[in-house]
């Protein structure tokens, strides 16, 4: 491969060295052309520019490739050759660091490549043939000053004409703040030029180094910059070596481009080319698009020693054979060794496309001396069979595949088509991709586990199956929340394409608990008992049993459930009745109720309760008195009610004077007298019903006393 000479250095003054501006660094990558026939030799250019120590890695795609460094910058422009056959694509990248960043090229899903896009070169355009044909280092054009042109049918025709590489030229530098270039040419003479651009040294100033075009050899001299620094001279001033010129600060690179011309032509070396396909791998049979490594094995039994493009006169190369039959995708590749000798073998590795329709191919390959001819026997199967690509189809159905959340369904999925073997079997609990391919649904829905081969494994994405021999293959149970869901599936078998399926499971939401049914009930006021009232309802499940409720009452005749007059606010609680705070008298409410399930869920307010009415004030405590006190049997009591009965008005009056005699009155005077037959101790009871009070309500009270014997009488009998 022919290198230009392109050298940078970047000196940078100790004075110059302290804070920086903002960091960045950049990388640029380019080939050029970016495609051609095989052999076509491209230009590489690349940079990196970054702060301090920079330094930048290249690959060239080909095996090929280069690392430099620098401070602040690193520039390089290269020459590489691309071989191979019709179709084949090289990537070219480039990584760059300083002491803080990296960068690259190129990024995200950009490329640079170059591509083949031609048949092996015609045999007369040796220019173009990515072989060294006269023997002389170089090769094709532009790098042998022999070729005019790509096209040209010799390298050779340029009468005293040669290159010198940089590898025959030594530079160097010193002291620190100046450039001191030490060039060491071979013996001349030579034609010196200066190669033009930006930072090359002139025509005039390349002669001047080369003393008027004849090479000084061993000498040394300095190379000095105008850019950034005191030297007025712009471009570059070439001195003696004495002449050392001091810097106070050095910002730019220095480039020397050096293209030096003149001893004859050497004659390609001598030799026969023959050799013996001793073993291959090569298959009989394949399917359409099928792809499988393979590799055919050489004895060198020939003079000459087979070597790869650089540096020697030629490039031997495997391709398809013969070359004007049906074959196989072309396959091409340059020799896995850096050269064979006559005895020796080389095994070289291939990897092995069928073509998209059935039939039979050319399976057999053999050597090519590029630009040369074939030699050698053909290696490999004489025919392959290219059979139809197996088919693979595939449903999905989910069981079940509606219901009220939580639903735990299991997939199932049923492969079809005429592909064989186990199978590999992907689900995803839900993924709308269409995609038949693993990575990219791992990628849009979830990674999915990666099972020992004849097993399965499921995760929180999916469930996966790898080499088993289930037909159809179900899932475990998942469940699946409210909401509709695309479960999916991809199978894979054999060689065929892979296939997909999806299916619908749709989940409807747990309906929110119901309060129904709300009452208010009083107690029994007696005894001066505040109006309460105690609320009550039933509750309809949601997900789960009631956790919670919230009581509000709201007073009429408007029952403004805006502004209760009594809130209990949230209560966790699964009980259905909740007692009021005192509310006020002789007035109307009405009430409301909200629940909660299980999961928190609220229901909406239930529709408010029948009206509720106090009393128009406290219920009256009932008092009685009973003369005499304690009674006597056989003699009369009085009974008298001494209730003071406020806003309310008797309406019947219950006298059980605790001896077996219930008396009752509708009022009544409230005064009544009874007969205990015999001594006893006694508890008697006034009930009183009024009205004002609730239905069915009445209050009491009881005094306990001992009757005793009644006042012996008297009766005179005369003496």
């Amino acid at each position: 491969m022919k290198r230009f000479l392109l050298i940078t250095f970047i000196v940078l003054a100790a004075q110059f060295v302290g804070a920086r501006a903002a960091h960045a660094i950049a990388c640029s990558l380019s080939v050029t052309p970016t495609s051609g026939p095989s052999g076509t030799q491209a230009k590489i250019v690349w940079q990196v520019i970054g702060s301090g120590a920079v330094y930048g890695e290249v690959d060239f795609g080909n095996g090929d490739g280069e690392i430099a460094g620098g401070d602040g910058t690193v520039s390089r422009t290269v020459y590489t050759t691309y071989t191979g056959g019709p179709g084949t694509v090289f990537d070219l990248s480039l990584y760059g660091e300083d002491e803080l960043r990296s960068c690259i090229r190129p990024t995200g899903s950009n490329r640079i490549t170059f591509r083949i896009n031609g048949t092996p070169p015609p045999g007369n355009a040796v220019c173009s043939n990515g072989q060294d044909d006269d023997n002389d280092g170089y090769t094709d054009y532009p790098n042998d000053c022999g070729c005019s042109s790509p096209d040209d049918t010799t390298e050779g025709n340029a009468g005293q004409c040669n290159n010198i590489s940089y590898s025959d030229i030594t530079i160097e530098t010193s002291p620190v703040q100046s450039l001191k270039w030490g060039l060491y040419c071979p013996p001349g003479p030579y034609t010196c030029n200066g190669r033009q651009g930006t930072g090359d040294a002139t025509p005039t100033q390349m002669n001047a180094l080369c003393q008027n075009g004849v090479c000084a050899g061993a000498g040394e001299y300095s190379i000095h910059s105008g850019w950034g620094g005191p030297n007025p001279n712009p471009g570059y001033d070439c001195v003696g070596s004495t002449d050392f010129r001091p810097w106070t600060r050095w910002t730019e690179p220095i480039y020397l481009s050096l293209d030096c011309a003149p001893i004859p032509n050497s004659p390609p070396p001598t030799g026969t080319n023959d050799a013996l396909c001793t073993g291959h791998t090569i298959p009989t049979t394949m399917t359409v698009g099928q792809t499988v490594p393979a590799s055919v094995t050489f004895q060198n039994t020939g003079t000459s020693t087979w070597t790869q493009l650089t540096p020697a006169n030629y490039d031997v190369s495997l391709w398809p054979w013969p070359p004007t039959a049906p074959s196989l995708l072309p396959q091409t590749s340059d020799l896995s060794m850096a050269s064979v000798a006559p005895g020796q073998s080389m095994t070289i590795p291939l990897s092995i496309t069928a073509p998209a329709a059935p039939g039979s191919y050319a399976g057999q390959y053999r050597l090519l001396e590029q630009n040369v001819g074939w030699f050698g026997s053909a290696c490999g199967s004489a025919t392959i069979t290219v059979a139809p690509a197996p088919t693979l189809s595939v449903s999905l159905t989910a069981t079940p595949n509606t219901g009220t959340a939580p639903v735990n369904s299991t997939l199932q999925a049923t492969p079809g088509g005429t592909a064989t073997g186990t199978i590999n079997y992907s689900f995803w609990w839900n993924c709308a991709n269409t995609t038949t391919s693993i990575a990219v649904a791992s990628a849009a829905c979830g990674a999915l586990p990666a099972p020992t081969p004849g097993a399965c494994a499921g995760n929180a994405n999916g469930y996966k199956c790898d080499a088993v021999n289930t037909v159809p293959r179900s899932t475990t149970q998942h469940a699946y929340a409210a909401g509709t869901y695309t479960p999916k599936v991809i199978v894979e078998r054999s060689t065929a394409p892979s296939a997909e399926a999806r299916s619908t499971v749709t989940v409807a939401g747990v309906p929110p608990p119901v309060a129904a049914g709300v009452q208010m009930t009083a107690p029994n006021y007696c005894g001066g008992t505040a109006p309460r009232q105690a609320v009550s309802w039933t509750y309809t499940p949601g997900a789960g049993a009631q956790s919670a409720y919230r009581v509000q009452i709201a007073a009429g005749p408007a029952f403004n459930f805006a502004t209760p007059i009594y809130d209990s606010l949230k209560i966790s609680s699964t009980g259905t009745t909740h007692p009021t705070d005192p509310l006020s008298y002789n007035a109307t409410f009405r009430a409301r109720v909200m629940v909660w399930d299980a999961t928190d869920t609220p229901s909406a307010w239930s529709g408010s309760s029948a009206t509720a009415t106090t009393p128009p004030g406290p219920y009256p405590s009932i008092t009685f008195t009973v003369d005499p006190t304690p009674p006597f049997a056989d003699q009369d009591a009085l009974f008298t009610d001494t209730t003071d009965y406020g806003a309310f008005t008797p309406t019947t009056r219950e006298w059980n004077f605790g001896d077996g005699t219930i008396t009752s009155e509708s009022p009544g005077t409230g005064i009544i007298a009874h007969l205990y037959a015999d001594p006893a101790g006694i508890t008697a009871t006034l009930r009183v019903s009024t009205s004002g009070m609730n239905p069915g309500d009445s209050c009491a009270a009881s005094q306990g006393f001992q009757v005793n014997k009644g006042i012996p009488s008297y009766k005179e009998v005369r003496p």
